[in-house]
């Protein structure tokens, strides 16, 4: 699990909107895939609470059987039922144009917009809203725990 100086998992916090719903979820970071591979979080649907953990082997493919998976690990080794996994559906990016130098490109590049499940409906998307640090998560009342699990 990628740790940063306190040993916690590293990464920030976005909160989402699903229309109806506002929600934090918790977004590793790393210099490469390999740091963030295994780490797992869950968010709460009761409250502004997030859960890092590690994925076991089962639950790494990513797919709905294995965020199932590990939805249901944790909340039965929490003693809870409203943790979920908050997954990324897609990233749409927009394309700056062709035939640009690449100081133009740079002037017109915008990141992707990320689409994510929403924790309160399945027919739902939510998007960005806003992104914080864990300290700023955490100094507006938000509750973040890491669990070291396998």
């Amino acid at each position: 699990m990628a740790k940063d100086e306190m040993g916690m998992a590293s990464g920030y916090v976005s909160w989402l909107s699903d229309g109806a719903n506002e929600f934090p979820v918790f977004v590793p970071s790393g210099d490469t895939d390999m740091v963030t591979m295994g780490i797992g979080a869950l968010t709460s649907t009761r409250g502004n609470e997030v859960i890092v953990s590690q994925l076991n082997v089962d639950e790494l493919r990513g797919d709905a059987r294995s965020r199932g998976l590990f939805e249901a690990r944790m909340n039965k080794l929490l003693g809870r039922d409203d943790l979920k996994v908050v997954p990324l559906l897609r990233a749409e990016e927009g394309s700056p144009g062709t035939g640009l130098s690449f100081q133009e490109f740079r002037a017109r590049w915008k990141p992707p917009v990320l689409f994510y499940g929403s924790i309160y409906a399945d027919d739902k998307e939510a998007t960005v809203v806003r992104d914080m640090s864990i300290e700023e998560y955490q100094a507006q009342g938000g509750a973040i725990s890491w669990l070291r699990t396998r």
